[in-house]
């Protein structure tokens, strides 16, 4: 036959297999017919090949109405599928592809056909590669293959696909292309995903919460290794299966050798007293038996070393299932509490002591009250003996003072009342260490000198020094407590010794200050009598009344303070009938300045007759005569003659002064007041000093004031003084045309500026009007 005919019977041939469709089987039966026709039988020595090939198309031709016939029964069912069925050639078109596809996918099957890319296009960019290795995989090596991939729908949406995948060949093992399925699962991977979600979230609170009780489980294990507390655990049968650090270290065992062992065995197994604690009475193993806790306020434990200490515990059981199969104990070492208690009991019981000891003290003699004192002071120490005895001052000897009444009782030594510190044996050891001494093994202490016969035997011994100073005053000794003696005890007696040594110098104190009040209150009569003769004289020296004249109206006002004041005035009636007037004020107040005054009174008398009419030189020998009388004390002084006039005035007024206030006078012509400027240094003070002397004319109503600085100076309630400068203005106030009336109207308004303020100082009035 012709090559070419061959040629292209063998393309309709294979192009019938690569579609197997029916009209490709009925295009290779006409492509025989017509090249069977075109060749006639000119050809014999092709006849054979040509009936071959005749009945090969017959043969092909009853394939082809089997193959019909199956393709309608299984078109029918691949066309109904609910997954995308297809069908792809060896070069990877869609032969077929099953109704299905255009749900799933969004595109129609012959779009599929008609487009052999469009498969690739529409996978999520994210799983082409995975695809197209699987589909090179599945072609190459023609085995079965199975991926889970996305598409994207015409509209945007994603799904997921899961691809079965299968080589098809031939009767003859031709290979004839790839029959897969698609499957939607976008439903079922969202319920995956979430169920993943719900798994990955679960095992993470399940490692999260396993974390966490680990953790716990970790910091519980922590806090009981770490715990203050002692915290033990015992199985039914009352063995040790957990014990803590502190625990092991309040009883002194290891871990191992507590773990398994019978806790009752090890550390609760005698009473207080010595005496067996059968494990049947045991509180702790009665709360493993009947589920029920239990607390001891005070117990006892014991440590491996074999001695105890004070607990107080919790029993709890443990309970599983409702029954109990052990118990949790927690403890205390109350030791520490306990010595506090007692500490409080004791201090309690010692401020008792202190207050009845001061309560009773005014009321005992020395000897009742050491005896008092020694009694109860055996009793706070909880000591059987007690003794209290004085040092004397060179300190070599004991004066033995007094012994507690049990010591009294049992002690048939004999002693005088003296003992010499150097024949004393270590009870008095403190006299020479100057502190406290504590021999809790006496019979083995050293310095001992023997105890006399009939004297107590000693096991445990105290005693105390009371130091003055630098010298020991008394000894305080107790003895014999059934436990040894602790600084407590040292400390408590220490400070009742401090207190009756206390209550022993303000005894003494009280008797030298009730005869010292005595002295005081004597001396202090005779003081009062003696002032009261000096306020007497004070008195006397100044005059009671003021002196006549026909030419001058002379009066004054004097308010002396409680005290013996140290104002002094005077008038002296001169010769000539002039009248004379002396102010002297004296710094200081009291019987020295009253004797000062006696002395001034005595001095001015002597010098009138001589420097009475020449105030100047009179000034100038007062204070000549002043210095060195009477040191410390000084005097401010005004001297001043009031004397007849002549033609150019009716009367005069001249006068000298050191350092006292200035005169004011009043002007009747014009109704003005005038303070005096005048010069002039304190007297008694400055020797050689000579002062200045100014002679004032005055005329008929005009009226002269002198004073001293009590009206100046006076103080009002809110510490103001009122001035010199306001005096003026105080006596225009007080103007009155009655003379004597004007003066008591300027003490008046003293008064009214003074308030309820006391007076200071003296105050001195004199006035003189001109009639």
């Amino acid at each position: 036959m012709d090559k070419r005919i061959l040629k292209r019977l063998r393309k309709l041939l294979d192009d019938a297999i690569d579609r197997g469709t029916p009209e490709a089987l009925s295009s290779l039966a006409a492509g025989l017919e017509a090249a069977i026709r075109k060749r006639g039988g000119r050809e014999p020595s092709d006849s054979h090949t040509g009936d071959e090939l005749a009945a090969e198309i017959a043969e092909r031709r009853r394939a082809e109405e089997d193959l019909r016939a199956a393709e309608t029964k299984y078109r029918i069912v691949a066309d109904n599928t609910y997954d995308w069925e297809f069908w792809t050639s060896p070069e990877g078109r869609f032969i077929y592809s099953s109704p299905s596809c255009e749900r799933i996918s969004g595109h129609a099957a012959n779009e599929f056909e008609a487009d052999p890319d469009l498969m690739m296009r529409i996978i999520h960019p994210d799983d082409q590669p995975r695809y197209a290795e699987h589909v090179n995989h599945a072609v190459a090596k023609k085995m079965p293959g199975q991926i889970t991939f996305r598409i994207v729908q015409p509209n945007g949406s994603a799904i997921w696909i899961e691809h079965f995948c299968q080589p098809v060949f031939d009767p003859p093992g031709i290979f004839m292309g790839i029959r897969g399925s698609n499957r939607d699962i976008t439903r079922r991977r969202l319920v995956e995903d979430e169920l993943r979600q719900y798994r990955d979230r679960l095992e993470e609170l399940v490692y999260e919460r396993t974390a966490e009780l680990e953790k716990t489980k970790r910091r519980i294990e922590l806090i009981l290794l770490a715990a203050g507390e002692g915290i033990f655990e015992i199985d039914v049968d009352g063995r040790v299966t957990f014990v803590n650090q502190a625990a092991l270290r309040m009883c002194g065992w290891e871990e191992a050798e507590m773990l398994g062992k019978m806790h009752h065995a090890l550390s609760h197994h005698t009473r207080s007293d010595g005496s067996a604690y059968p494990v049947e009475e045991c509180p702790i193993h009665a709360t493993i038996h009947d589920g029920a806790s239990r607390r001891s306020s005070s117990d006892l434990f014991w440590r491996k070393d074999g001695t105890s200490f004070p607990v107080e515990y919790i029993a709890t059981p443990i309970i599983a299932k409702g029954t109990s199969i052990g118990a949790v104990v927690v403890f205390n070492d109350i030791t520490e509490r306990m010595q506090a208690e007692r500490r409080q009991r004791k201090g309690a019981e010692l401020t008792r002591f202190l207050l009845d000891l001061y309560a009773l003290a005014p009321q005992l003699t020395d000897e009742k009250l050491f005896d008092f004192f020694l009694e109860r002071a055996v009793r706070i120490t909880e000591s059987v003996i007690g003794f209290f005895h004085q040092v004397s001052d060179d300190q070599n000897t004991i004066i033995l003072t007094t012994w507690n009444r049990q010591a009294l009782t049992t002690c048939t030594a004999v002693y005088d009342s003296h003992y010499a510190i150097g024949k004393a044996g270590n009870w008095a050891d403190c006299v020479h260490l100057k502190r406290p001494v504590v021999y809790n093994d006496f019979p083995n202490s050293p310095n001992q000198k023997g105890l006399p016969p009939g004297h107590v035997q000693l096991q445990r011994f105290l005693s105390v020094p009371l130091i003055e100073g630098d010298r020991v005053r008394f000894i305080f000794g107790v003895g014999n407590k059934t436990v040894n003696y602790e600084e407590d005890d040292v400390s408590q007696l220490q400070l009742v010794a401090i207190d009756l040594h206390k209550i022993l110098m303000r005894r003494r104190a009280e008797e030298a200050l009730r005869e010292n009040e005595e002295q005081l209150r004597q001396r202090n009569e005779i003081f009062v009598r003696d002032m009261e003769v000096a306020k007497r004289i004070n008195r006397e020296l100044l005059p009671d009344q003021p002196p006549d004249s026909g030419l001058f109206k002379i009066d004054f006002r004097y308010l002396p303070l409680d005290a013996i004041g140290g104002d002094f005035f005077s008038f002296t009636q001169l010769e000539n009938n002039d009248i004379a007037v002396f102010i002297g004020d004296v710094a200081g107040h009291g019987v020295a300045a009253a004797l000062f005054l006696a002395l001034l009174k005595s001095t001015t008398e002597r010098m009138y007759r001589k420097y009475g009419t020449r105030p100047k030189e009179y000034m100038t020998k007062l204070n000549r005569n002043l210095i060195g009388a009477m040191p410390s004390y000084f005097l401010t002084a005004i001297y001043g003659i009031l004397s007849a006039g002549d033609d150019s005035a009716p009367a005069y007024f001249t006068f000298a002064k050191g350092a006292h206030p200035l005169p004011i006078i009043y002007r009747t012509a014009t109704g003005t007041f005038e303070m005096l400027e005048s010069g002039g240094t304190i007297l008694g003070m400055i020797d050689d000093v000579e002062y200045e002397e100014r002679t004032l004319p005055l005329s008929k109503g005009d009226r002269l004031f002198l004073y001293t600085d009590g009206i100046p100076e006076i103080k009002n309630e809110a510490g103001e003084i009122l001035g010199f400068d306001e005096l003026p203005a105080l006596l225009e106030k007080a103007n009155r045309t009655d003379f004597g009336d004007m003066l008591d109207a300027i003490i008046a308004e003293v008064d009214r500026f003074r308030g309820g303020a006391p007076i200071n100082d003296d105050i001195i009035l004199i006035g003189c009007e001109v009639i």
